[in-house]
């Protein structure tokens, strides 16, 4: 039984109580007169408020990205004027004349003269279980590290898409674990966390949205490597939504491991 049905349950309980007290009142006899439907219905919605009220107490004070839905919107396909490749992956680099070009260990980083900065880097895994949120119910943890075996997008759609909505609908340790897990992967602020699509092998959610002059994509492919795609500004630099919609439309997985 879900939180949301037993609160329906003492409600009705307790307005149960509420209209066998009125009838003890009343003198106690078996004859003595029931009581009408508007008293009924008065009770009952009186047991619900004091139900609903309850349920609100109990519910934790969550943090500002808790309270960012997820949407979804389509891209449309763009050719790749300026393409940059990194990590086995290609697309179009809107923001030219490209200044820099720094790989390093852990990824690539692409610096417009503008000012507009791309790192790209590998999609690791979300939670390290081993050391984070070790308070979180066996239930809970793996819940979230199926979801991340069965399929990436499947584990950071979950996560993101978790709002106080989903409080009634779900175990609370679940939904305390989800809640955390997404404070832990979007910055605080942010005021847009957007789902994309275009076929299965480009699909992934955007973080944030240009005016707050960071965004990051993670890129979930159903098979092969996610890629992390992380964008600043620098100076004066700044980038706007149809520029990282080219991007995306771009966006197609390659071999770029040089020829031997």
């Amino acid at each position: 039984m879900n939180a949301q049905m037993k609160w329906i349950v003492l409600g009705l309980v307790l307005a149960a109580a509420v209209v066998g007290i009125a009838l003890t009142t009343r003198g106690g006899s078996s004859d003595a007169p029931t009581a009408t439907p508007a008293e009924t219905a008065a009770a009952a919605t009186q047991a619900a408020s004091a139900a609903a009220a309850q349920e609100a107490e109990q519910l934790p004070d969550l943090p500002s990205t808790a309270r960012v839905p997820l949407t979804a919107r389509s891209i449309p396909p763009a050719t790749a004027a300026t393409p940059v490749a990194a990590m086995g992956w290609a697309f179009e680099f809107p923001w030219p004349p490209l200044a820099e070009n720094i790989p390093s260990k852990d990824g690539v980083r692409f610096i417009s003269e503008s000012g507009v900065a791309v790192y790209v880097h590998p999609l690791l895994q979300a939670v390290d279980w081993n050391s984070q949120f070790h308070d979180a119910s066996e239930d809970a943890r793996g819940w979230l590290q199926g979801l991340e075996k069965a399929s990436t997008y499947s584990f950071y759609e979950a996560v993101l898409s978790i709002t106080g909505q989903a409080w009634s609908n779900m175990s609370h340790d679940r939904f305390k674990l989800a809640v955390a897990v997404k404070d832990a992967l979007c910055p605080s602020g942010i005021t847009a966390i957007t789902a994309f699509a275009m076929g299965k092998s480009v699909r992934g959610f955007q973080i944030g949205d240009p005016s707050g002059k960071r965004v990051a994509i993670y890129v979930t492919p159903e098979k092969g490597q996610g890629v992390v795609l992380d964008l600043g500004t620098r100076a004066k630099g700044a980038f706007t939504q149809p520029e990282l919609d080219r991007l995306l439309g771009s966006l197609h997985p390659i071999d770029d491991k040089p020829a031997k």
